[in-house]
């Protein structure tokens, strides 16, 4: 067997240990391979999680001490490992990926964002030098793909750029689909007596937190529950979204839970939010890279999603949800409404969620990444 006694290195200065691509999919896909698996993260402590061996990186998220000091002791602990192949996830970390191939290692460049997009829409680089930085962060990646041995880009929209294109026979597309962990029996327990509202994720001004929290203090004289989830952008975030939310008791805010406690809070919950502004780098997320529709497909929710093009397409033609501006909270109110009021509709789109998720499972990709393994290992 080609895993047998092969040691893996999954990089990540960005990520926390336990991101659900990084540790719960593609980690854990390989432990249950058969291959020894290290995962160089932020982290408290150095520990072994489920097979996988994590060797911790300090949990600061101050960019400086990230771009000039995490990236190196990543670099640092990696290396000294000594494993077969490394595995790296951050667009900052390329020149590390490029020093591992000068150590003659075997590199695969995991590509989850189309970052030269997503910088246009980054609110910590002054407006005038993101189109700059963009262009030449294109340039970098354009000619540092070529020395690695795979890449791996979380969805169709990111492959069909020229350059990654022009690799195409080094480049796989593993989408973010969630692993099944729910049955038929948790979802069918599902109540429809006060309609429930869910937003997971980054709690960011990008993902329209605070037109979603504009939209139910719209909302009077109905019974409704609202939770955002998740892990706020930054402090200034967080500070405004805990005092705009205390003064509307139907608005709570949950921190972040470990990725399978997700699916059964997600199971008591009727609809998700997904209102993501349309910046050029979301635009085409649906297309596997925005694992949180996927995710409420499976615990059988009905979605309010934003009413862009890529996404149009498939909450219509599946009837999953209800399209909204999201830049509007006004719009967003009238969706929550439709579905306050309309139960029978939401259990028809809830229905329709459900038996669509069988068709964006994990299983599908964690193949496509056991094959890209052993051809790079063999």
């Amino acid at each position: 067997m080609i895993c047998k006694h092969k040691k893996i290195c999954h990089i990540t200065t960005v990520h926390g240990a336990f991101d659900a691509r990084i540790f719960f999919r593609e980690c854990k896909s390989l432990v249950d391979e058969g291959y020894e698996v290290y995962l160089v993260a932020s982290n408290e402590k150095e520990e072994v999680v489920e097979g996988v061996h994590i060797l911790p990186l300090s949990t600061t998220k101050n960019r400086l001490y990230r771009f000039f000091v995490k990236d190196l002791n990543a670099f640092i602990k990696a290396i000294r490992v000594n494993c077969d192949l490394y595995h790296f996830h951050d667009p900052e970390l390329i020149w590390v990926g490029i020093m591992l191939k000068v150590c003659r290692k075997k590199v695969i460049y995991d590509v989850h964002e189309n970052v030269s997009l997503q910088i246009l829409s980054k609110y910590w680089i002054p407006f005038w030098m993101r189109k700059i930085f963009s262009f030449f962060f294109g340039l970098i990646e354009r000619f540092s793909i070529k020395f690695f041995d795979k890449v791996i880009v979380a969805g169709e929209d990111i492959s069909k750029q020229s350059y990654f294109r022009k690799f195409n026979y080094k480049t796989f597309v593993i989408n973010n689909f969630p692993i099944v962990v729910l049955d038929d029996n948790d979802v069918a327990s599902k109540k429809f007596d006060t309609i429930k509202f869910i937003y997971t994720g980054n709690i960011s001004e990008e993902r329209g937190v605070f037109e979603i929290i504009g939209a139910a203090n719209l909302i009077s004289n109905l019974d409704f529950k609202l939770t955002l989830m998740g892990v706020f952008e930054s402090k200034k975030v967080e500070d405004r979204v805990l005092f705009e939310i205390k003064s509307n008791e139907r608005i709570e805010y949950l921190p972040a839970v470990p990725y399978r406690e997700l699916f059964i809070i997600l199971s008591k919950y009727n609809v998700g939010i997904i209102c993501f502004k349309p910046t050029p780098n979301n635009i085409g997320a649906i297309c596997g890279r925005n694992n949180k529709i996927f995710e409420y497909l499976q615990a059988g929710l009905a979605v309010i999603a934003s009413d862009i093009p890529e996404w149009r397409d498939f909450v219509q033609n599946n009837e999953i949800g209800l399209l909204v501006d999201p830049n509007n909270s006004k719009s967003i109110s009238v969706a929550m409404k439709s579905f306050i009021l309309n139960k029978q509709l939401l259990k028809e789109m809830s229905k329709n969620s459900r038996a669509l998720s069988c068709r964006y499972s994990w299983e599908s990709q964690r193949k496509i990444l056991l094959d890209i393994y052993r051809e790079v290992l063999k």
